[in-house]
């Protein structure tokens, strides 16, 4: 565990992807932002 993880305790990340002023998508922890949230943003910007 990093320092700031041994820091934070048990806090757990939150994200939040929004477009156009809207809400399009949440996780949490750092496995929902590898395996959800990344592939949502190249979802959405590719192309």
């Amino acid at each position: 565990m990093s320092d700031e993880g041994a820091q934070r305790g048990n806090w757990t990340p939150r994200f939040i992807l929004a477009r156009d002023g809207k809400i399009v998508f949440t996780t949490t922890g750092n496995d929902g932002w590898k395996t959800k949230m990344w592939p949502k943003i190249v979802e959405l910007t590719a192309g």
